[in-house]
């Protein structure tokens, strides 16, 4: 039988590095501030993401601190940031809901099996979990399609645009544009961490690209502002294939 769960983020602890390059992809006119943490690193002088000034955690400021990520059978709403933890809620909420989708499916021998929905309202968050749950959901035996409740921005709608199939409501809003960051320590250390840009940006317009019908210069200019789409837009550009 499917069952029904319901489960609270847990807060997470606060990300620390030394010389780190601080990376988000949220809209610059949130709320989110880049920042610099001391203390002992987690990755060396490596990448490392952030969500808020003060902390790291499933208690998102864009939700009043009560970001939800929840399942119903094959219904998963994601209201919160993109951090490593809600990230983790999520790739866990697919595979419990993947797994009985397909025992439903075997024991009522279903020729075509239900698609996993994906409720998304986020601003965005931390890139590489984002990254992460892309891998995860094009992979998934199950097709997983995204429904924009609101508005999603950012790392956010690198997941949305990775479902099967991406749906928008007649008031939904959603935001591409470049990630921001910042880079402190030596200057070689500096260019390392632009380089890492680089890549990371080539990542995301890579994403784009595959998964809409916009060419490189046009997503180019796209993520060059911050602009936000309305439901009939993402249609024109493919970022959604319907609207409801």
């Amino acid at each position: 039988m499917v069952s029904t769960r319901l489960i609270a983020l847990l807060a997470c602890p606060a990300v620390a590095c030394t010389n780190a390059f601080v990376m988000t992809l949220f809209p610059r006119m949130s709320r989110i501030a880049l920042i610099r943490y001391g203390g002992a690193s987690l990755v060396g002088n490596a990448i490392v993401a952030t969500t808020s000034p003060s902390k790291a955690s499933a208690d998102d400021s864009d939700f009043g601190g009560q970001a939800m990520i929840k399942r119903t059978n094959n219904r998963i709403y994601f209201y919160s940031e993109v951090t490593t933890e809600s990230c983790a809620a999520l790739r866990r909420f697919i595979g419990e809901a993947t797994a009985e989708i397909k025992q439903l499916g075997a024991a009522l021998s279903m020729s075509e099996l239900p698609h996993i929905e994906l409720h998304i309202q986020s601003p965005g968050g931390a890139l590489m979990p984002a990254f992460g749950v892309v891998d995860f959901i094009t992979r998934n035996p199950v097709p997983v399609d995204s429904y924009i409740d609101g508005y999603a921005a950012s790392a956010a709608t690198l997941i949305s645009v990775s479902c099967a199939r991406r749906y928008a409501y007649a008031n939904s809003l959603m935001m591409l544009h470049q990630l921001s960051a910042s880079a402190s320590g030596k200057f070689a250390e500096v260019q390392e961490q632009l380089a890492n840009m680089d890549l990371f940006m080539a990542m995301i317009r890579k994403i784009y690209e595959t998964r809409t019908v916009m060419n490189v210069s046009e997503i180019d200019e796209v993520l060059a502002n911050d602009e936000w789409f309305s439901a009939e837009v993402c249609l024109e550009k493919g970022i959604v294939d319907a609207i409801l």
